[in-house]
């Protein structure tokens, strides 16, 4: 399955892969784009494309999908950080569609929980004009 999310901060986007391991489980993974707040949502839209591009599936578990090394990928001093002033959302490919979840920042207690009934569904093959719509909406959607 191909994933990828997107981080909101104060001054800039994030956007990753989300690969998974051996055992189902979902990491975070290269590539770590980081893009200025004031980029098109189109360029955005458009990264989000690579990074789910970039996903993997059957990770081996030998890797390093530890906290540090995914806060010293995206140049984060402490978990704290991921939470301060931040949404997230992530986006994933399953039956030939784009579902994108928002979800509201818990903090680093409750951390990112997903608004599943608050999905975005649109076609994959979907222009870029429509999927920077959908990822404009779910990113409004988050808190």
């Amino acid at each position: 399955m191909k994933r990828a999310s997107v981080y909101v901060f104060k001054t800039y986007y994030l956007v990753h892969s989300q690969s998974t391991t051996t055992t189902g489980f979902g990491v975070a993974s290269e590539p770590y784009i980081k893009m200025d707040k004031d980029v098109a949502m189109e360029e955005l839209a458009n990264k989000v494309i690579i990074a789910m591009n970039c996903s993997k599936v059957n990770v081996a578990e030998s890797t390093d999908h530890s906290m540090e090394s995914f806060l010293k990928a995206i140049d984060l001093k402490r978990h704290e950080d991921l939470y301060l002033q931040s949404i997230h959302c992530m986006i994933y490919e399953k039956d030939n569609k784009f579902i994108f979840i928002p979800s509201i920042n818990g903090g680093i207690k409750g951390g990112f929980r997903y608004l599943p009934k608050q999905k975005i569904e649109i076609s994959s093959g979907a222009t870029i004009d429509v999927i920077s719509d959908a990822l404009e909406k779910t990113l409004s959607l988050c808190e």
